[in-house]
């Protein structure tokens, strides 16, 4: 299979690169979408995004950004393209129990466990060696950072961003556009548009828009 890698401006797409070579997926194409931005360097071939081939359209499409905001607005500009396939992308060397449930759009990175019965929805990013509990439900574009460990029956709502090596304990919900703080320890529901960082988690915002200010 090849696939067409969308918004190459993001350094995640060496994370993605890795991801999909791993697990025998080819690229077409780079596509550039910011024509201000030179690309990273050492990928070919880029093209812009205003020289678009038909042929590309049917071929499954990959959007390489950890901001749940960005990935939003990538999607709905891809689909306007004409662009329909959204694969999941989950690296082989991962555990995705089979009991759970996996929206489009998902990507999976090298060395994550997901337990029994999760649900992880559409346009989710799980970094590596993140660690789902059982019963976990991840809502559309939540981005999990690397080494992150949620507990058993959390939910994390659409937009969610939880930072580097963060714990949420078990049946926490995190709130939509939500932040968790690298090394943060949650113990407690997480508000709405809010910041939490420390061990214990504090407060430190109520009302964020999202990572990078960028609401889902």
């Amino acid at each position: 299979m090849h696939c067409i890698v969308y918004g190459v401006g993001s350094f995640f797409m060496f994370e993605l690169s890795e991801i999909l070579d791993r697990a025998g997926i080819g690229v077409e194409a780079y596509i550039n979408n910011l024509p201000d931005r030179e690309p990273p360097p050492g990928i070919s071939p880029v093209y812009p995004a205003t020289n678009m081939e038909l042929e590309w359209l049917p071929l499954p499409i990959v959007l390489p950004w950890v901001t749940p905001g960005y990935r939003k607005q990538l999607v709905e500009e891809t689909r306007s393209l004409g662009f329909t396939n959204f694969p999941r992308i989950i690296d082989p060397s991962s555990i995705t129990a089979r009991s759970g449930s996996y929206g489009e759009g998902l990507i999976i990175n090298a060395g994550s466990v997901i337990g029994a019965c999760c649900r992880v929805s559409r346009f989710v990013l799980v970094n590596r060696n993140a660690s789902l509990g059982h019963d976990v439900v991840v809502e559309d574009f939540v981005s999990i950072g690397p080494g992150v460990n949620v507990g058993s029956k959390c939910h994390l709502k659409a937009g969610a961003f939880v930072g580097i090596g963060a714990t949420i304990a078990p049946e926490v919900t995190i709130g939509r556009n939500a932040i968790v703080g690298a090394g943060a320890v949650v113990f407690k529901d997480v508000a709405d548009g809010s910041t939490v960082v420390g061990n214990p988690s504090r407060v430190i915002k109520s009302d964020g828009l999202g990572f990078n200010d960028f609401s889902v």
